[in-house]
């Protein structure tokens, strides 16, 4: 008889992600680079920067280089079963108006 065991770890992630080069194309970008970048076309063309929707959704955003430093922490000191979160608390979560609005003043 034959024993096999397995030793592998597997983790997944699913994140609302930032980093510094992100698609910021009008049609199919996340939703900040794209803001942004529509942001400074009305600047530039002196139009109103105007986003749709009614901006109460909740997210929590986090920096493409933090999630980095959290996986690997994961991958070297998690050894559980259970599900993981990577994000901030319930405080940290920001309706996209509020987001918006930090984009208008940049």
């Amino acid at each position: 008889m034959t024993t096999c065991v397995w030793s592998h770890l597997f983790i997944s992630a699913l994140a609302f992600l930032i980093s510094l080069h992100c698609n910021s194309d009008l049609e199919d970008s996340y939703v900040i680079p794209g803001s942004i970048h529509k942001c400074y076309l009305a600047k530039k063309n002196d139009t109103p920067f105007i986003v749709s929707g009614t901006g109460k959704p909740l997210r929590q955003f986090i920096y493409s280089i933090d999630l980095a430093k959290l996986f690997i922490w994961m991958l070297r000191e998690y050894d559980d079963v259970e599900s993981v979160i990577l994000s901030g608390t319930s405080p940290g979560s920001k309706a996209y108006f509020g987001v918006a609005l930090l984009i208008r003043v940049l």
